[in-house]
């Protein structure tokens, strides 16, 4: 009992100024040699026998056997499928504190070594495949800080070009928990990064807040011109458009000025033509994306002529229909559902519009549901939801009024989820001229006024002034809409009466 008591004893004084008491207590209850292995297993984010003979080259086969098998009853040790992980809160401490000078050369040898194991394979899943590149890149950049953030930037890249925005998520997460020992030329990348993200899930207040920031802080040039770019995207989406412009005209001649791989300026083009498409100016916008295109293949950016083109046919779709569909079939041309899921399912939509809008609702209806069985796969609720607000339009044209309903909840259901409260405003807003045209005034008032606060919320007062001008003409019987039913059955009875009274008089004559 008295060694029990001293044991404890120094225990607790050992801990009276620690800043890391959880992992303290963990270490100080094992052997040294014990000891050594946990602190080492901070490093990775999950470990099993194999990841611990690499962090500790020493251990041999069965020894590494049980030392997992003596690991997995400690408290502080969570199980998972195949592998241990320590607490999110002691692996937090521990981490930190391999980010000190003084653990500096060891932490850097058993990065190395782990990035090195988790290199993936030529027979790996394409899962696997994805989980080890993001080890393989944590490692690296905890062995050698520059090398390893240049292997980040580019699977990062490669991830936004695939519109993987869950991947690129996940990377940048992770390379933040080198926060404490970045320099501030990669902190000012990893902000960018985090603009971009933001924007991704349509967080543009948080976006241009943290692009305007990054911009004052004197960057270097590549990046000054990319923070202008995807500023500039960000302002066209918060319709401040002169601004948006601006930023992308600063952006396109520092680009030029640059004239190099890492700003592309079929990009900025591309955003140009944008931002001259939602300003209704067509002509404008045609020739932005003209040049996106020539620019793009002149770089040999297949993604770039994608983008560009389907862009493209979106401006065209109403002016020019079978020019829009001839190059909504060529951007199809060069895409598959698999390698390049949702820009496919994207250009699938557009084209499936453009039949709506001649009229052909059967090729219409196919091609919004190839597009949504795609959308539905890779769990893309945004996108879901548009091309459910799409296809609701066939359904009503066919008739079928179930359908359009359902699809129209669904679609309101995931804008909302997402945050899109405008479109989810207009969505709402069809399913009120759904019930009101079907004589069902108590369900279409319920989506009206969800339109309407939606609207609100939203800051879209002018939509919010239409849809109220457009519903009270409706009401009133002035017009086409919700009351015109019972206004023309009236004006009928009133006509058949009026007629019989003129054959009456002149069978008196």
């Amino acid at each position: 009992m008295p060694d029990l008591v001293a044991r404890f004893q120094d225990l607790i004084s050992g801990l009276a100024c620690s800043q890391s008491q959880e992992s303290d207590v963990l270490l100080r209850q094992l052997n040294p040699a014990d000891a050594k292995r946990l602190r080492l297993c901070a490093i990775p984010h999950t470990f099993d026998a194999a990841v611990l003979q690499v962090l500790d080259p020493d251990l041999g086969g069965p020894a590494a056997a049980t030392a997992m098998r003596d690991f997995e009853h400690l408290a502080a040790v969570v199980q998972l499928p195949g592998c241990l992980a320590l607490h999110d809160v002691v692996r937090r401490q521990l981490f930190t504190q391999w980010l000190l000078p003084e653990h500096r050369e060891e932490f850097s040898a058993a990065s190395r070594r782990l990035s090195t194991h988790f290199q993936p394979q030529a027979s790996d899943t394409s899962m696997a495949r994805s989980t080890k590149e993001r080890s393989s890149v944590f490692h690296l950049v905890g062995a050698d800080m520059e090398e390893g953030f240049r292997r980040f930037q580019q699977l990062y890249r490669e991830h936004r070009e695939q519109f993987r925005p869950g991947e690129c998520e996940i990377l940048v997460r992770l390379v933040h928990e080198y926060d404490v020992v970045l320099n501030e030329t990669l902190q000012m990348w990893l902000s960018y990064y985090d603009a971009e993200l933001a924007a991704d899930t349509r967080d543009w207040r948080r976006a241009a807040d943290l692009l305007t920031s990054l911009l004052t802080r004197g960057v270097e040039s590549r990046l000054y011109a990319l923070s202008q770019l995807t500023l500039g995207y960000v302002l066209r989406q918060m319709r401040d458009f002169d601004s948006a412009e601006a930023a992308c005209r600063s952006a396109l001649k520092l680009a030029t000025e640059l004239n190099s791989e890492d700003v592309p300026i079929h990009s900025i083009e591309y955003q140009l033509g944008l931002i001259a498409r939602d300003r209704g100016r067509v002509d404008a916008a045609r020739t932005w994306l003209e040049k996106a295109i020539r620019s793009a293949t002149a770089a040999d950016k297949r993604m770039g002529v994608i983008a560009a083109g389907n862009s493209l046919g979106t401006l065209l779709f109403r002016i020019a229909p079978q020019e829009a569909i001839d190059l909504f079939e060529r951007c199809l041309d060069q895409l598959s559902p698999e390698r390049d899921g949702l820009l496919f399912a994207r250009v699938v939509n557009n084209l499936a519009t453009v039949y709506a809008d001649i009229g052909e609702w059967e090729k219409s209806q196919f091609r919004y549901q190839q597009s949504l069985d795609i959308k539905r796969a890779a769990a893309d609720s945004h996108d879901q939801a548009s091309t459910l607000f799409n296809i609701a339009r066939v359904y009503q044209a066919q008739k079928k009024l179930d359908e359009a309903d359902r699809a129209l909840r669904e679609a309101a259901s995931l804008f909302e989820m997402t945050q899109d409260l405008t479109n989810a405003a207009r969505a709402y807003r069809e399913l009120a001229r759904l019930w009101f045209a079907a004589e069902a005034p108590d369900d279409g008032d319920l989506f009206l006024s969800k339109a309407l606060n939606l609207y609100e919320l939203a800051d879209a007062k002018d939509e919010g002034r239409a849809t109220r001008r457009e519903f009270k003409t409706w009401l009133t019987g002035a017009g086409p809409g919700p009351g015109a039913s019972w206004v023309v059955l009236l004006v009928g009875i009133i006509v058949v009466l009026m007629m019989m009274l003129v054959m009456a008089a002149f069978e008196l004559k």
